[in-house]
């Protein structure tokens, strides 16, 4: 769970900060003069979002089976 976590966090700032950038068109000229395409910008920050989607649903669904669980425990106490 916890690295789930810190991953979810991390990958979030990063790709707020690199969107950020890129909005404001920081460091852009560099990349596009050495043959960068801008649509592989694009592409990037929707690969970073997919990726944080899915450490989301990983953390959701951990959590979900851990109240599931807490819950069935608490049926076999009573």
């Amino acid at each position: 769970m916890s690295n789930t976590y810190t991953k979810t966090k991390t990958t979030t700032g990063i790709a707020n900060k690199a969107e950020k950038m890129f909005k404001k068109r920081g460091f852009v000229h560099h990349y596009i003069g050495e043959g960068q395409e801008e649509f592989e910008f694009v592409s990037a920050l929707e690969n970073v979002k997919d990726l944080v989607n899915q450490y989301k649903d990983l953390e959701n669904d951990y959590n979900n089976n851990i109240g599931e669980e807490e819950e069935e425990n608490d049926k076999e106490n009573i």
